[in-house]
């Protein structure tokens, strides 16, 4: 049996959701050294490629990041690097406005984040939806006049 990446990233995170379940007390305070593994951010950068979308305020596209000197691997370990030494920084999001669905003559804003930032917080929103999925079913109920009344963190 081969073991892919998506494998290795998916008992990964499994295994962090469990043992949060399972130690609720626990704290979890290296987020860094958990989404910048490589596994995890190739993973990312499936999904953010998967998605299709159009780059964002640096111009980059996923073509040009394929095709440049070190290739998807280079862009996930310059990624990787700048995560290990905490000198990541997002970049500011490019906004287009797009036509409203069934509103002819409408538009609506949309924020286009850099490929480079998709894939960082595709990342990090893996690694933290492992915790937020044990807490927080409550918070999930909403907040409507048939809400739970109880509510633990009022």
């Amino acid at each position: 049996m081969v073991v892919t990446y998506r494998d290795t990233t998916l008992t990964f995170l499994t295994a962090l959701g469990d043992h949060a379940k399972q130690n609720p007390r626990s704290r979890y305070r290296r987020l860094y050294e958990t989404m910048n593994r490589i596994d995890v951010l190739r993973e990312a950068w499936e999904q953010a490629q998967a998605n299709d979308g159009a780059p964002g305020i640096d111009g980059v596209s996923f073509r040009a990041i394929e095709e440049g000197a070190g290739g998807v691997e280079g862009f996930l370990r310059e990624l990787q690097d700048d995560l290990d030494s905490g000198k990541y920084r997002p970049q500011p999001v490019r906004r287009v406005y797009i036509p409203k669905p069934d509103k002819p003559g409408q538009l609506r804003p949309l924020g286009v984040p850099t490929i480079r930032d998709r894939v960082a917080q595709t990342a990090g929103s893996w690694y933290w939806s492992r915790f937020w999925r044990h807490d927080s079913w409550i918070a999930l109920t909403g907040f409507g006049r048939n809400a739970p009344r109880y509510r633990p963190w009022m």
